[in-house]
């Protein structure tokens, strides 16, 4: 399970957000049923469960 948040603002170029100012507060709390490796990127197929929204975001490093 996952939250997913769309982004305020295009302003950026980044894939991966940085601040939490640069999504919306409310999301859906969605369960990923397919995860597919397209090489560069990822392409999930999730169903979507209620709504959520933010109260703190972690972040982590990836392991190389």
């Amino acid at each position: 399970m996952v939250a997913v948040m769309l982004r305020c603002c295009c302003r950026n170029d980044e894939e991966v957000v940085s601040r939490l100012d640069d999504v919306y507060s409310i999301g859906t709390f969605v369960q990923i049923h397919e995860l597919q490796d397209l090489g560069e990127k990822l392409r999930m197929i999730v169903m979507g469960h209620r709504r959520c929204c933010t109260v703190h975001v972690s972040f982590c490093k990836l392991l190389s």
